[in-house]
């Protein structure tokens, strides 16, 4: 079954599909003018063996089967803190609280 729509410059019914082809036409779906596209292929050495590598498939292979870890852009883990005052902190502070109240 058909959709129509009313044209607004035609005051008309039009199917739904050349009303909206018509006013989208030339309307981009991105600012950009290409898509993005993440390639494998680069240019590396390997810190493990020092060969170079023109695909991060293949390094990240020679890591798995040496048992190591590749590091670089995974966000730090900060070291727990110990959530402790100054020692005679809390006294000084009181002492002042009631010297100035």
């Amino acid at each position: 079954m058909a959709r129509y729509v009313y044209h607004p410059r035609t005051m008309k019914l039009v199917p739904a599909e050349e009303y909206y082809s018509e006013k989208y036409a030339d309307v981009r779906r991105s600012h950009l003018p290409t898509p993005r596209i993440q390639s494998d292929t680069v240019e590396v050495r390997s810190m493990l063996d020092g060969k170079m590598y023109s695909s991060k498939g293949r390094l990240r292979e020679t890591y798995r089967a040496a048992g190591v870890e590749e590091v670089g852009n995974e966000p730090l883990k900060r070291p727990a803190t110990k959530n402790e005052t100054a020692p005679g902190l809390k006294e000084e502070v009181a002492r002042a609280v009631k010297l100035h109240s």
